[in-house]
């Protein structure tokens, strides 16, 4: 049984394990094919950063509400969700997964304290980052899950996207046996075989389909929500570069001036469409497959009118690739289509 261990930075904002991979971990632990084991300092700050980004964001809706307020004839009032309840809420779906033990809470013990302090006094990782900033947390946290198994030579999965204070060279200087990943999806990958093997009918059905890039792209065309959300992070990110000035015409990496047109939200939504896929991956389980791609939206653009005739001088062309997963079974149904915040992982411009 592997002994799967997780940081804060792995489900930070997957907090209740919603997304394909984060599934297949859990599924895997209720079968007892591994062991999904949690700091009490990791799920005290999942706690506390789940709350402060719902406090924060509630702080925003009710300050932009106030600002169509001051500007509109009819009041408008949003009714925000309890954060206590929220709160509650997720409490209680960790409380489930503890009390079935698909999810082991390790109680940090007296002695953790005598290692970290050992640490911060020689500057050892993970206690102190190359700024030499503590991280009193980060190693109450690796203290905890290398001496869990100390003296058994289990090897430790660890889970972590905090690769600069959780360096593997450093860490194996504590314990041999481990193993470090950036993320749940990169887990659940090395170890898919052995977390979810899929059956031999269904890899037969997967190399006969003609899953391909044109029968994806009509898929995700057909869910408004999806296309609405991919559109809107292309404009949200055009946006973001425009009011900071971050442009360079000799950079195809960057957003070239567009300062000069009035790309407004309806001009820019109804030039972008979902042009192709790229870093397309299949990765089977039991009777499906999740599908991960980057998917790339296209906007073309007048960057000015020409005075006189009133015509482009130039038309820019914009790709902007955002990544997705989603999962797909014999009957060729498209499920779980999700993104990863919606954020813009490549983007270039031409003209």
């Amino acid at each position: 049984m592997l002994k799967v261990f997780i940081d804060t930075s792995a489900i930070y904002t997957d907090p209740f394990w919603e997304r394909t991979y984060a599934k297949e971990l859990i599924a895997a632990a209720k079968s007892k094919k591994i062991t999904i084991y949690i700091s009490e300092v990791v799920y005290g700050e999942l706690i506390y950063n789940y709350e402060k980004i719902l406090q924060d964001e509630c702080v925003k809706i009710q300050k932009s509400v106030s600002e169509i307020n001051k500007i509109s004839l009819k009041k408008h009032t949003v009714k925000l969700p309890n954060v206590i309840a929220k709160v509650k809420e997720l409490e209680e779906f960790y409380k489930s997964l503890f009390i079935h033990k698909n999810i082991i809470l390790l109680k940090v013990k007296p002695f953790v304290y005598k290692d970290v302090l050992k640490r911060a006094i020689n500057h050892e990782k993970p206690f102190f980052l190359n700024s030499n900033k503590p991280q009193f947390k980060d190693s109450v946290i690796w203290c905890s899950y290398y001496k869990e198994f100390f003296k058994s030579n289990h090897t430790i999965h660890l889970i972590s996207g905090n690769s600069q204070d959780f360096v593997k060279s450093e860490l194996i200087k504590d314990y041999k046996y481990l193993e470090c990943y950036e993320s749940i999806l990169d887990f659940v990958k090395t170890h898919k075989d052995y977390i979810s093997k899929p059956s031999t009918s269904f890899q037969k059905w997967v190399s006969k389909s003609n899953i391909n890039e044109q029968f994806i792209i009509s898929q995700i065309n057909k869910n408004l929500d999806i296309i609405n959300s991919l559109q809107q992070t292309a404009f949200q990110y055009i946006e973001y570069l425009r009011n900071r000035n971050l442009y360079n015409p000799n950079n195809g990496d960057v957003m070239k001036d567009f300062s000069s047109t009035d790309i407004t939200q309806e001009l820019a939504y109804s030039n972008m469409k979902l042009s192709k896929l790229s870093k397309l991956e299949v990765d089977t389980f039991n009777n499906y497959s999740i599908i991960n791609c980057e998917a790339c939206i296209t906007l073309d653009l007048p960057e000015n009118s020409d005075s006189v005739s009133g015509s482009p001088s130039k038309t820019y062309h914009s790709e902007f690739y955002i990544p997705l997963s989603f999962t797909i079974d014999k009957e060729k149904t498209i499920k779980d289509m999700q993104s990863e915040n919606y954020v813009v992982r490549r983007f270039s411009t031409t003209y």
